[in-house]
C-alpha cells in the first residue's frame, strides 16, 4: 500500500537561529551558577561545607 505523501513546512532560518539564542540564553545563567561560582566562592575562602550545602539547596529547589 503506498504511502500518502505528507508535505513538512519549511522553518524559516531566522526562527531557528531565534530559538538557538534563547535557549543559549536561558542556559548561561544557570550554567554560570553551577560551575562557575563555586569555583569564586572557593577562591574567595568559602568553605567546602557552605558551598555543598548551597548547591543542595539549590537541587532541592529552595
Amino acid at each position: 500500500m503506498p504511502q500518502p505523501n505528507v508535505h513538512q513546512p519549511e522553518i524559516p532560518k531566522g526562527i531557528l537561529t531565534t530559538l538557538l539564542a534563547l535557549y543559549v540564553a536561558q542556559g548561561l545563567p544557570s550554567g554560570l551558577f553551577a560551575h562557575a561560582l563555586p569555583v569564586f566562592w572557593r577562591e574567595a575562602g568559602v568553605s567546602l561545607t557552605w558551598i555543598g550545602a548551597l548547591k543542595l539547596l539549590i537541587a532541592l529547589g529552595a
